[in-house]
């Protein structure tokens, strides 16, 4: 679906400017027409993303679990997209009148999400299973379940995650604002005072002095790497590096699994054959790797190997999976296995990120308190010797020997300090 800015001559005469979204631009002329509108004007919209039907899984888990509804109280197709199009933001609403339209020529369901090209490939496969095999309504609800986990399990990786990420932050936080604050007020009383500063707090002065001086630099040269490692990753090779990399983090490669199982039971559920369901989910999974590793089961499987076999000989190894699966094909319910699979997967993702959410509170804590600790520290006892030294240690110096014993002694640790 194309955006595209207009400018028109109403029926009396009056200019209108304005945005429509429409397949290409000879269905936006006959739209403008249909309006009775005189075209002065048509251009189209340049955008860097597409145009997407719905953000997020959540909103297409209720949107599906109603068209699902509509239909199968029997009201005609093209009349539940006009009723789900009056409750929708402008965008989306466009889309779905736009789908309509289509369907109205004579267009399948299928050929016209295909034509608007803002649906989800997922979505539009499992449509198409279900035009075909008259389970439209059925299939809607197998995508409201799937959706409606994901968004779920999003939901619940997100929270998990959001607390220690705001941690993390707030100690890089603390730490610039210490050194670019905090230690050149410690300065300015050592330097009044005539004591050497110590060496830990040169090295985060100079390091806050200079970030100060070279602020600009620092952050240019941050920009460009950052857009030299964005331009990489865009890249074929840059992609392929970052999924394996993903993969190889167990907690990514659960939840890869996790997205595996649902997706191919969605797709048993449906009807598919095994390899037919693999050789589709190639096509949406996310994670190149992945990818990879579904192709060489969907080659095993059509060798002879069964699903439990293919996945022990893939990149994948994960036991637990394979295990599953052998259960699943052994009984006849590999789809309710796979989903059990992915439940059981969810939880322990669930409680591992759980647990890193406890530990991370008193970790940043007993991080903080080290370095606030380390710097107090280190500041008093070198304050305390050069006080204990110069009003204690000197105007005794002359008339005792272990006076002096007590500065050599002193003066030693210095010098070495200084040395090392």
């Amino acid at each position: 679906m194309r955006e595209f800015l207009y400018k028109a001559f109403t029926p009396d005469r009056t200019v209108k400017m304005g945005t429509l979204f429409s397949i290409d631009q000879k269905s936006a002329v006959q739209e403008l027409h249909g309006q009775n509108l005189s075209l002065i004007s048509l251009t189209e919209k340049k955008s860097f993303s597409k145009k997407t039907f719905l953000s997020g899984p959540g909103k297409y888990a209720l949107f599906c679990r109603q068209w699902s509804s509509l239909i199968t109280a029997g009201i005609p197709l093209t009349e539940t997209l006009s009723l789900m199009a009056h409750h929708m933001k402008q965008k989306d609403r466009h889309l779905l009148l736009s789908l309509q339209k289509i369907i109205q020529s004579g267009e399948s369901l299928t050929e016209s999400l295909e034509k608007c090209g803002s649906f989800p490939s997922l979505f539009t496969v499992m449509i198409h299973t279900g035009e075909t095999s008259g389970t439209l309504s059925e299939q809607l609800l197998l995508l409201s379940d799937y959706y409606e986990k994901e968004n779920q399990f999003r939901k619940k990786i997100f929270s998990s995650l959001a607390y220690p990420s705001f941690l993390l932050l707030f100690l890089l936080l603390m730490m610039i604002i210490a050194s670019l604050l905090i230690l050149p007020a410690f300065e300015t009383l050592f330097q009044s005072l005539r004591i050497p500063l110590p060496y830990a707090t040169r090295i985060l002065l100079a390091a806050g002095v200079f970030t100060g001086t070279h602020g600009l630099h620092i952050i240019f040269l941050s920009s460009a790497s950052a857009g030299a490692a964005a331009a990489f990753f865009m890249t074929e090779l840059g992609k392929k590096n970052r999924d394996r990399f993903l993969f190889s983090i167990p907690l990514c490669r659960r939840i890869l699994s996790i997205q595996f199982c649902r997706m191919l039971s969605s797709f048993l559920e449906s009807g598919k054959p095994v390899s037919d369901s693999l050789r589709d989910m190639e096509n949406f999974l996310p994670n190149r790797y992945l990818k990879q590793s579904i192709s060489q089961i969907r080659k095993n499987i059509n060798s002879g190997q069964d699903l439990s076999e293919s996945i022990k000989n893939s990149n994948i190894h994960d036991f637990f999976l394979e295990r599953m699966t052998a259960l699943g094909s052994e009984s006849g319910q590999l789809p309710f296995f796979l989903t059990q699979c992915a439940l059981i997967m969810e939880e322990k993702t669930e409680d591992t990120l759980n647990r890193c959410k406890v530990m991370a509170e008193p970790v940043m804590i007993l991080i903080t308190g080290c370095l606030i600790g380390f710097l107090f520290f280190y500041h008093y006892a070198c304050f305390g010797y050069d006080l204990f030294r110069i009003y204690v240690v000197f105007p005794f110096a002359p008339f005792s020997s272990a006076s002096f014993q007590i500065i050599l002694i002193l003066d030693i640790f210095t010098l070495k300090e200084e040395f090392l």
